[in-house]
This record gives C-alpha cells, sequence and structure tokens, in this order.
C-alpha cells in the first residue's frame, strides 16, 4: 500500500477503492487511518463511511459513524442511503429519527429517498411524519422536488386525501405537481375530480404537457363527459407539439369510442402519425364496447396485415369479442396464434381469457383443459371456471371447483360469490343457499356490494323462502330496482298478489323506476290471479308512465291475463294489434283458450293466421284438431300432424 501521511493522499487512495468497490481495500484503508490518528478527521470520516457503505460494509460504516463527534451532512446521508440500498428501512428510518432529535436539517435528497422508501414499503405512517416534519422545516414549501415527490408517493399508497393537502401547502407549482394530483385522481377512479384538476391547472397558467392530456382524456373517457373531452381536443389541437404524440392521439380514440363516437375515433385514428398496437387496441376495444364485435375482428385482422403484432392485451380483448358473439371458429384460430406465441404460458391475463372464451361459448371441456394446462392459476381463472359452468347450468361442477378453488388456497371475491349465489338458486337445495349466506357474513362483502345482496334476495325468493328474502332486503343499506324485483318476483311465485302490487306501489313512492323485468313480472301475478283492470294499468302505464316499450313477453302476459278470464276476443283483438307477428307461445296460449272454451269460429281463424305465419308448430294442429273434435267438425288436416 502506498505512504499515506496526511487526508488528502487518503483522499486519493479512498477514490480508487471506490470506484473498484473493493470491500478489503476500504477495511485495509481503515485499518491504516486509525494506525495513523485520523480516524477522527472529518474528512477522512465521510470517505470511509462512503466507501464502507458503497461496498456492503455498512455495519463498520455504523461504528465510525457513531465514533465521530461532528457529524456532516454527508455522513448522514451516506449512512441512511446506504440502509435504504440495503433493504434495511427500519434502520434507515431510527437513524433520521436521531437526525432530528440531533437538530441535524436533511437535506432535499435525503428526504426524498425516505419519502420513495415509504412508497415501497406502503408506509403511510412514516410517511404522515416525514410530511409533519418537512412542513415544519419549510422544506415542503421551498422545495417543488420534495413536494411533488409527496404528492406522488401519497397517490401511489391510495391516501387521496394527504395527496391534496400536500399539494395545497406547497409554495408554488409546476405541471408535475399538477400533473402528478390528476394522474392518481384518474387512477384511482376518481375521473371527475381529475377534470376539475384540470380546469384549475389552466386557470392557474400552467400549461399541460402529453402526459396531463393523456390523464384527463381517460378521466373523460371513464366518465363518459364527452362535451369536456371535446374541448381538450381542441386544446390538444392548438399545440403543435402534443397533438402528434402517440400516446395523445392513443388517447384521443379511447376516449372517443368509450364515449360511443366510434366515427370520430376513427378519423383521430386515420390522422394519428405514428399508429401502434396501442392505438390499434384502443379502437379494437371500442368496437367491442359499442357491441360491434365483427368490426372489432375486422380491425385486429387489419393491424396484423399492416404488420403490427398483437400484445397480450390485444388478444384478450378479441378472445373477449368472441365469448360474446360465440364466435368459436375465430377463437380457435386466436388460441392457435397465442400458443405459437408462448402467450397461453407466460401471461395469465390471456390464459384466463382463454378459458373464459370456451367456458361462454358452451365448449366446457376445452375451457378446463384449457385451464389445466396453465403453468399457475389465480382468483380470476378459477372464478372464469365457476361462472361458465352456472352459465351452462352445470351447478354441480360448478360447486365442486368452488371447493377445490379453496382448497387450493384461493378466497373467492365477490365476483366468484355472485356466481355461486346463482349456482344456489339452480340447485334448488335451501341449506346449501343458507350456508353460503353465512359465508358471506363472515367474509364481511354483503355491506360492500348491493349486487350479492341481490343475489341472495333472489336465491331466497326461488326456494320460497320469503321471510329470509325480506330479512335480507331489509338490512340491506341501498335497494336499487334488481333488488326491488327479485324481492316483487318472490312473492309473485307464492302466487301473494297483494304483496306484489303494494311492494310495487312502495317501490315506486321510494324513487325507484321499474323496468321491463319489473313490469313482467307484475304482470305475471296479475294473469295468474285474474286482475284484468290492474293488469291493463299497469301494461299502460309501461309506455305512457315510465316510456317503456313493451317487448313480446309483455304482450304474452296481457294475452294470457284475457286468456284465463275468457275473454277471448279481448285476447285476439290484442294479438292482431301486436307491432310484430305472434310467436309461437302465443298462437299455442290462444289456440287452447279456444280449446276450453270451444270457440270454432275464434279458433279456425287463428289457426289460419298461424299456417299463414309460416309458424309450423305441430302443437297448433293438435290444439286445432281437439277444437274441431270437440265441436264435432271434421276437416282434413295436413298428412304430417
Amino acid at each position: 500500500m502506498p505512504s499515506i501521511s496526511s487526508p488528502e493522499n487518503v483522499l486519493c487512495v479512498a477514490r480508487r477503492c471506490f470506484q473498484g468497490r473493493c470491500l478489503i481495500d476500504v477495511q485495509r484503508l481503515q485499518i491504516f487511518a486509525e494506525g495513523n490518528g485520523l480516524q477522527g478527521h472529518a474528512f477522512v470520516s465521510d470517505q470511509l463511511l462512503s466507501l464502507l457503505v458503497g461496498s456492503g460494509g455498512i455495519s463498520n460504516a455504523q461504528k465510525i459513524f457513531d465514533r465521530v463527534p461532528c457529524r456532516s451532512n454527508l455522513s448522514w446521508n451516506s449512512l441512511i442511503n446506504g440502509y435504504i440500498v440495503h433493504k434495511m428501512y427500519d434502520h434507515a428510518f431510527i437513524l433520521y429519527e436521531r437526525m432530528q432529535t440531533e437538530s441535524v436539517q436533511p437535506d432535499a435528497s435525503l428526504v426524498v429517498s425516505l419519502i420513495k422508501t415509504c412508497a415501497k414499503v406502503k408506509d403511510l405512517v412514516r410517511l404522515q411524519r416525514l410530511h409533519a416534519h418537512v412542513a415544519q422545516t419549510g422544506l415542503l414549501r421551498n422545495n417543488l422536488y420534495v413536494g411533488n415527490v409527496l404528492v406522488h408517493v401519497y397517490m401511489k399508497c391510495e391516501a387521496l386525501a394527504k395527496a391534496k393537502e400536500a399539494f395545497d401547502m406547497l409554495g408554488t407549482r409546476d405541471v408535475v405537481t399538477w400533473t402528478t394530483l390528476i394522474a392518481g385522481y384518474a387512477e384511482h377512479g376518481y375521473g371527475a375530480e381529475a377534470l376539475r384538476c384540470y380546469e384549475r391547472m389552466l386557470s392557474d397558467g400552467v400549461c399541460p404537457n402529453a402526459y396531463t392530456f393523456s390523464c384527463v382524456l381517460r378521466s373523460c373517457a371513464s366518465t363518459r363527459s364527452i362535451d369536456m373531452g371535446i374541448k381538450i381536443h381542441g386544446d390538444i389541437e392548438e399545440m403543435e407539439q402534443v397533438r402528434s404524440n402517440p400516446y395523445v392521439c392513443n388517447a384521443l380514440v379511447d376516449m372517443y369510442m368509450k364515449c360511443g363516437m366510434s366515427l370520430k375515433a376513427r378519423e383521430v385514428f386515420k390522422c394519428n402519425p405514428v399508429r401502434d398496437v396501442v392505438s390499434w387496441t384502443s379502437l379494437v376495444v371500442g368496437c367491442i364496447m359499442e357491441g360491434q364485435c365483427e368490426e372489432a375482428m375486422n380491425c385486429f385482422k387489419q393491424m396484423q396485415s399492416e404488420g403490427f403484432q398483437p400484445n397480450a392485451i390485444s388478444f384478450t380483448c378479441m378472445l373477449n369479442a368472441c365469448s360474446y358473439t360465440n364466435a368459436v371458429k375465430e377463437g380457435r384460430a386466436l388460441h392457435a396464434e397465442i400458443e405459437k406465441k408462448g402467450l397461453h404460458e407466460s401471461d395469465l391475463l390471456v390464459g384466463t381469457a382463454l378459458v373464459n372464451m370456451y367456458m361462454k361459448c358452451g365448449l366446457l371441456d376445452k375451457g378446463l383443459e384449457v385451464f389445466n394446462k396453465l403453468p399457475v392459476q389465480d382468483l380470476v381463472t378459477w372464478t372464469a371456471l365457476i361462472v361458465g359452468y352456472v352459465g351452462h347450468a352445470d351447478v354441480e361442477e360448478a360447486f365442486m371447483y368452488y371447493s377445490q378453488m379453496q382448497v387450493e388456497g384461493f378466497f373467492p371475491d365477490s365476483i366468484t360469490m355472485t356466481s355461486v349465489l346463482k349456482a344456489c338458486s339452480g340447485l334448488g337445495r335451501a341449506q346449501v343457499g343458507k350456508e353460503v349466506h353465512t359465508r358471506l357474513l363472515a367474509m364481511e362483502l354483503l355491506d360492500k356490494d348491493a349486487t350479492l345482496c341481490n343475489g341472495l334476495i333472489s336465491m331466497y325468493a326461488k326456494y320460497g323462502l320469503l321471510a329470509d328474502a325480506q330479512k335480507v332486503f331489509n338490512n340491506t343499506q341501498t335497494h336499487d330496482v334488481i333488488s326491488w324485483t327479485a324481492l316483487i318476483m318472490g312473492y309473485a311465485q307464492s302466487g301473494d298478489v297483494d304483496d306484489v302490487t303494494c311492494l310495487f306501489d312502495e317501490m315506486i313512492s321510494k324513487g325507484i323506476r321499474p323496468d321491463s323485468v319489473t313490469f313482467i313480472t307484475v304482470l305475471n301475478a296479475c294473469s295468474h290471479s285474474g286482475l284484468v283492470e290492474k293488469g291493463q294499468t299497469y301494461f299502460e302505464a309501461m309506455s305512457e308512465v315510465y316510456g317503456l316499450v313493451p317487448i313480446s313477453r309483455h304482450h304474452a302476459c296481457m294475452i294470457d291475463l284475457h286468456c284465463r278470464m275468457g275473454q277471448i276476443a279481448e285476447a285476439v283483438a290484442l294479438a292482431y294489434r301486436l307491432p310484430f307477428h305472434p310467436c309461437s307461445s302465443m298462437w299455442r296460449r290462444l289456440l287452447s283458450a279456444c280449446q276450453n272454451l270451444r270457440e270454432l269460429e275464434y279458433g279456425s281463424h287463428l289457426f289460419e293466421q298461424s299456417v299463414q305465419a309460416n309458424d309450423n308448430d305441430a302443437a297448433l294442429y293438435v290444439f286445432m284438431g281437439n277444437i274441431m273434435t270437440m265441436s264435432r267438425y271434421k276437416v282434413q288436416l295436413p298428412e304430417y300432424v
């Protein structure tokens, strides 16, 4: 080792050691410095401490730190950052607290390191202590970088109120500050608040950048704020550097698509100077959301023809489109592409989408085969499997995999449990349903998810356990049209028409607007109880009061009501006034009534009308034959009857 006689020579050797990060050399240097009485020199101690931290000798660094009588900010920073680098976070914060006790003021770089550490470990308590300290020292008001990082980390920790509090304490705010706040609100689903912040930002004279625009456009999409989106688009057009930014163009396409303006989205897409897989995927997603699944498939094919390789998100979206349209052939072709790329093994999102596609399309065995081949499964994958079995009324299999999922260590969430409740309704075993109810109470999910409460009400109503259904309904914090309709349906199934009409009237008095399903339930109840006038009143209220267009099932209820009451003339008149051709079930109901009432004239006329409508339902010929037999009237029927 070269001769060392002064701190300057120590520095020269120290720099050489630092470049090599050689712990042995640093330890030799430490021994030599101590042997020559240099360890008390602040400059030498700082260099040794930094070198020891950088080379992994953090315990020795702590010993040197403790022996130095007057520690510089460099020593504090080196040791605290060393603990952070070595993931010894508690030691770092303990040392920072000691720093405060000794009235040493930290610099901005150290505070930023500690704030970022809070984000890594999601330690909101320590983050709030840091916040209080930097506010007290004035660092928060005077150092914009510290403020921006603090707001960002609060957002990462989902402490939105604290982020806003820190934001309000800043002395100055730049585009980074505003965009950090806007992005946080957008990311956590507070789109309306993000848009309000954007307007405040403009009123403060701060010019947005490309990332700001991407965030606010995403907020417009999530809140369906198309007017605001169009205004922001106008702002973008005035900024030449921003309007050609591919991220902004992609966000515009996404916003217009999600707001239902597909033509405008395509216009923006065509003007995009730099198309990529993200912009193509935004177009595909928009088509799917509008129910244009075939158009989505065309866009997907065009994307590939232009040389853009689909990514995991693109494939996932297309598989979802196939599941919506029952496009098995296209789904299989996508599956083959995915296997070539190995995405079914490397990306769980794609694997889950494959399982979901096959299950929704009714290929349950294929869905299970894909599920079993996945290298890993998560809760979403298990839920896709269970939902598939429930959707195709294979409730025994659904319950089997529900049990197996828990054995494998996956605990159901609200989506899983919603499907399990549907399975319970189809299973017809009240005890199983009650066990699931008990499980939901233990999981404390009912207070958080109205869909589960509605599922429970519907399940108990289908079992005929109206007291249990009513109890769940009464304990539910908020009621919507689905929960009211589920309860009404239960009373309708029990034949208690008075309770049905009372509940319906109570629902109206609470300000809940009935939907199409509600009216089907109420009209059915009126039909089974022979309440012609009440049924007619409800039927007319559909369009006149609530603006609902009656569909086939509503008309069928009214025809059935008149038939049950022997009012065949009124039933036939209603059938002839339909805005569409009567379906087979309507013809059957009318002819059945004619058979019961021995109405040959009406029966013959209705039968002729059904034949002219090309309805070849064999049951219609049977009814007509019975009518003729009862009326002692013989006619020649077609040979195939």
